[in-house]
């Protein structure tokens, strides 16, 4: 039965050789918020949804459970050989390794076993892939993410107009827009949002190692455990005269899986996790850019004439009419 090590001195040394297996969680600097002046200076704000297909990226485990053998028996061959050789250099005085050379036959084995046991035959691959390929084309996410930006907006800000510009973003990540031709529709700024990359990438592993007694478990080489990663890039531009005020990208990680858990019944688990993560990073962006903002006077909040709930919907289908939310609220009342 499998069973955590107890993060002695020999494990630790295994860990140092299967680095590259193992990897390490790169050190994340968030980019700086937009200030709270220029948040006061957007005005009336168009939100922008880019045009292009995100880059997808989906790791994938050893194709079979034959090479998924192979594998494990490499991996245990490796490690061994890598072990005997430091105890030859050190005169057998690095002797947690002299002991790890010896068991490199058990290790062997062991890699054997859990490729049969623990890989993925071809067929499962082709159908999660299939699984994934429909997902992706069928998911309309630059929408999607602009929708949630303007929703959120609508819900939370007071006293500033925000709504959402159809099909008026940039149609490749490197085309620079400048959007003066918005400038009749009495916007002073936009916000370009865009999806840029969607992941299904390896868990970087961290601390103890697995383990089947005293071998090693190369389970994360066959069939590795995946985390979606959903990546986004912020853009204000000032109307008149088109410059960037100010750029930012956004990511999301979600809980993680196997591939097959991820692509099982039409690969719904990686709809629901991308979802999510659209929700999650649209707050994110409304927070930042359209959240609370000084104002001279403040502005009181008006009676809703429709349940909160539905308020954004509604408003979101009247949107080609420019119209801001008091502007709806008093046609409502006319």
């Amino acid at each position: 039965m499998k069973s955590k090590s107890s993060g002695g001195l020999t494990l630790w040394i295994v860990s140092i050789a299967l680095a590259a297996q193992t990897g390490c969680a790169p050190k994340v600097v968030r980019p700086p918020l937009p200030s709270a002046q220029m948040k006061s200076q957007m005005g009336a704000v168009g939100i922008v949804g880019a045009r292009y297909e995100p880059d997808t990226d989906f790791s994938r485990p050893i194709p079979s459970k034959p090479l998924a053998a192979l594998a494990g028996m490499g991996g245990g061959l490796a490690v061994g050989i890598g072990s005997g050789a430091v105890c030859f250099v050190s005169w057998g005085y690095a002797w947690p390794f002299c002991g790890i050379a010896i068991w490199t036959p058990g290790m062997m084995v062991t890699g054997i076993v859990e490729g049969v046991d623990k890989g993925v035959t071809i067929a499962e691959i082709k159908a999660g892939t299939e699984a994934l390929r429909e997902a992706t084309a069928e998911g309309e996410v630059q929408d999607t993410l602009r929708d949630v930006v303007v929703g959120t907006a609508l819900r939370q800000v007071a006293g500033r107009s925000v709504v959402a510009v159809p099909a008026g973003g940039p149609r490749g990540p490197k085309e620079a827009l400048t959007y003066a031709h918005l400038a009749s529709e009495q916007l002073d700024t936009v916000l370009e949002v865009g999806v840029l990359k969607v992941q299904l990438r390896r868990v970087a592993r961290s601390g103890q190692l697995e383990t089947y007694g005293p071998s090693l478990s190369f389970e994360s080489w066959m069939n590795p455990t995946l985390e979606l990663a959903v990546e986004a890039r912020v853009r204000l531009v000032r109307v008149n005269d088109g410059s960037v005020l100010f750029g930012r990208s956004y990511d999301y990680s979600s809980h993680s899986n196997t591939f097959m858990e991820w692509t099982r019944d039409g690969a719904q688990a990686f709809r629901d996790a991308r979802a999510t993560a659209l929700q999650h990073l649209g707050a994110e962006i409304s927070a930042d850019f359209l959240g609370p903002f000084p104002t001279s006077e403040p502005t009181p909040a008006e009676p809703a004439s429709e349940p909160p709930d539905a308020e954004p919907q509604v408003r979101l289908k009247r949107l080609g009419q420019w119209l801001t939310p008091k502007a709806t609220q008093q046609g409502e009342r006319g």
